[in-house]
């Protein structure tokens, strides 16, 4: 069963991609972020749409006969082809079914499905079809197709009330979607890449239940900075989610269209950064700043630079502190990002394998097939944020002997 700590993994994108992202774009710095649970409209619609087929022999010749020879009778058509009037009657029959021919059998009439199928030459049929679109519900835009394809993301309002968890903010709107929403959307050119097929024709009543739903979105404030990080000179609204390959640049654009979104974020008090990993550190147990100091990186990310000491005594089972996987990852303290971090390279390397181990462990709980080459590019990211050399296949094969783990090493060497 998955937990609490798996769903939100599997709903908004990590700390540490965010900050990677953001830091390169270059100028920018991530500050803080907020996870949301933007409001959506969930509609459910109608409408007519065509099976096509090849004719039938018989459908084709008594539908040409009727539309072009003018044959008006079903007594005209059994002379004409030298059928068995039963065999004539019964395909007549379906003819008025499907709606091609009208009229009773002494006078017949192609209606206009079933010239417009001679004239196409396949069969059409008319089916009803229903589908699902989605609006976001500030200003019922619709949502592009790229979020169908992961429509697992997207929450019904009672699984938003059961997520229900302090980090997260669920966003309210309108308390109504507007049809006319739907009408605009079908009559444009482009409404396939908003999930809705141009052959789907829409009644006046093709709107069947309109209902709330929730997309889980991750916002970033990120600040560009004067010399030294003095003073901000810009600020940023970003948006990430899983997707749109993590940058969200659909709600984003909805973010600065619609500044109420973010006038419900609390103003920023950069003083009180280093206040909230002051208590992060004393949940752990850190003495500042004999065992940590806050500082921050050469490109302006707010660091809690560890001492390599804390995790000497860790292995001679002194105390229970951070691990060194935890080491370059980035951390959360009422929103705020800071990296934790260890100027000893030593450390930083051992932390790169152990994180690259725990990744392994991770995709077999979810029975993920594992690739060396893929495995390698990982770890090449995890070594890059850690700012070490890139690390070799033997170097972790050496290391996951080391730990006993020849589960893992069996996994690995497939």
């Amino acid at each position: 069963m998955e937990t609490r700590g798996e769903r939100l993994r599997n709903l908004f994108v990590s700390p540490n991609r965010v900050v990677e992202i953001v830091q390169a774009m270059g100028e920018l710095v991530p500050l803080r972020q907020f996870r949301l649970l933007l409001p959506l409209w969930r509609v459910s619609i109608s409408g007519r749409q065509y099976e096509k087929r090849p004719y039938e022999l018989l459908e084709r010749f008594l539908e040409r006969a009727i539309g072009e020879a003018e044959l008006r009778t079903a007594a005209e058509l059994v002379r004409f082809f030298g059928l068995p009037p039963a065999v004539v009657a019964k395909t007549l029959d379906f003819l008025r079914t499907v709606g091609h021919v009208s009229g009773d059998d002494a006078d017949l009439r192609l209606t206009e499905l079933g010239q417009a199928s001679l004239q196409s030459g396949l069969f059409l049929r008319p089916l009803e079809s229903q589908r699902l679109l989605y609006f976001e519900a500030f200003d019922s835009q619709p949502l592009p197709r790229s979020y169908y394809e992961r429509e697992s993301l997207i929450l019904s309002e009672v699984e938003a009330v059961r997520l229900g968890d302090r980090t997260i903010t669920r966003l309210y709107s309108g308390s109504y979607f507007d049809p006319e929403r739907l009408r605009q959307l079908a009559r444009r050119g482009d409404r396939e890449q908003y999930n809705l097929p141009s052959e789907l024709e829409l009644g006046p009543n093709a709107i069947r239940q309109v209902a709330r739903a929730y997309f889980p979105l991750t916002v970033v404030e990120a600040h560009a900075y004067d010399e030294h990080y003095r003073h901000a000179v810009k600020k940023r609204y970003l948006a990430f989610s899983l997707v749109a390959g993590h940058r969200d640049l659909f709600f984003e654009r909805l973010i600065q269209e619609k500044p109420a979104i973010a006038y419900s974020f609390p103003e920023l008090d950069e003083d009180n950064v280093p206040k909230v990993i002051e208590r992060y550190a004393s949940r752990q147990g850190l003495q500042l700043p004999d065992e940590a100091r806050i500082a921050r990186n050469a490109a302006g990310l707010w660091q809690l630079v560890l001492s390599p000491r804390l995790f000497q005594a860790a292995s001679t089972g002194e105390r229970q502190p951070l691990r060194p996987s935890d080491v370059g990852n980035v951390r959360q303290e009422d929103g705020y990002f800071f990296q934790l971090w260890c100027k000893d390279e030593q450390l930083r390397r051992r932390s790169a394998l152990e994180q690259t181990l725990l990744f392994v462990e991770r995709e077999q709980r979810r029975r993920q097939p594992l690739f060396r080459g893929s495995l390698l590019q990982v770890m090449g990211h995890i070594c890059k944020r850690l700012a070490v050399p890139v690390l070799g296949w033997s170097e972790l094969v050496e290391f996951t002997r080391e730990q006993g783990r020849e589960d893992l090493l069996e996994e690995l060497e497939a």
